[in-house]
């Protein structure tokens, strides 16, 4: 199947666009990414504009795969992923969805548009629970294919991280959050603290989910070593004790020895289920239906009955 790349980016994540098109190039994919002329002050309000962003894209390329701008793409898109796909994880048994990568075709313009009409009625959630909400309410189809933010080992197709195993083909970092994280942890989790010491910590979880070197040798440099280590793109400052990826560290260098201090620890504190459940599945719950949408189930009944090339009649394009 043929497809096209396709993506955009506000001013901030400039310093993304590049690695992008260099890996469409260097795998022979068509590319799109359109450069913002503006930053959003809200993160809602870029996840929705990446719905609308989506339909004229599909109306003009056809079938496209949306990648978060600071995706790398490390090894061939495989020939079974057809639309509609999207990316999901697994928290502690709470599944979810994740569109950081996702694939879809002008077929799917129905699809687009609930989406877009239920993000602009929950204007205070990300649109990946929006969509999670009309999968799991039986609104919309789509097939999955497994992300993992720790497990370095798993046989999956996309990792939340800069790191990569012998399955790896798409790696989803999340060090774009580094300058400004309590704004994702709001969006994602809730409200969240704002303080100097909660921004750290914060920070230091994204080291653990995305660094794609050697912990131990990280460790050993801030305790004995002089000087700095540039190590897979972070930069470790042994004498100051700061700590940064490599495209933040001139201007936002943060203090290493913090908690978590170790992988398992940062691992542990992702899987625990929070008092009071998970605040997607919270938010999902407070989700309902229009008069007019309510009730329907063939969608799942066509889907379970359905092969992929049923789904796709277009997949030899």
């Amino acid at each position: 199947m043929s497809f096209t790349v396709v993506s955009y980016c506000s001013q901030d994540f400039a310093i993304f666009v590049e690695p992008l098109r260099d890996d469409c190039r260097r795998h022979g994919y068509d590319c799109h990414i359109d450069l913002l002329g503006h930053n959003f002050d809200n993160l809602i309000e870029a996840f929705d504009y990446k719905i609308e962003f989506l339909k004229t894209m599909v109306r003009r390329f056809g079938t496209v795969l949306w990648l978060d701008i600071e995706c790398r793409i490390v090894r061939p898109i495989p020939s079974d992923w057809l639309p509609p796909l999207i990316t999901d994880y697994e928290i502690a048994g709470s599944p979810g969805l994740s569109s950081g990568v996702l694939m879809l075709s002008e077929r799917h313009a129905d699809l687009l548009e609930i989406w877009s009409r239920y993000a602009l009625k929950y204007p205070a959630s990300p649109d990946d629970f929006v969509l999670d909400f009309l999968r799991r309410r039986d609104r919309v189809a789509i097939d999955t294919i497994p992300m993992v933010f720790y497990d370095r080992a798993a046989p999956v197709p996309v990792v939340r991280g800069e790191w990569r195993n012998a399955h790896t083909v798409i790696q989803h970092p999340s060090i774009n959050r580094w300058p400004k994280p309590a704004r994702y942890r709001d969006a994602f989790c809730g409200s969240s603290k704002r303080d100097v010491a909660a921004t750290t910590r914060q920070r230091k979880h994204l080291f653990f989910r995305n660094f794609g070197g050697e912990f131990a040798r990280v460790e050993q440099w801030m305790r004995q070593g002089d000087g700095r280590l540039c190590e897979s793109a972070w930069v470790f400052d042994a004498v100051s004790g700061r700590y940064a990826p490599e495209l933040f560290w001139e201007s936002h260098p943060d203090e290493y020895f913090c908690k978590p201090r170790r992988l398992e620890d940062s691992w542990r504190g992702f899987e625990q289920e929070p008092r009071g459940g998970r605040y997607r599945d919270r938010a999902i719950k407070r989700m309902k239906l229009d008069a007019a949408d309510g009730g329907a189930t063939w969608w799942r009944r066509w889907w379970a009955a359905s092969t992929p090339v049923e789904r796709n009649s277009d997949a030899g394009a």
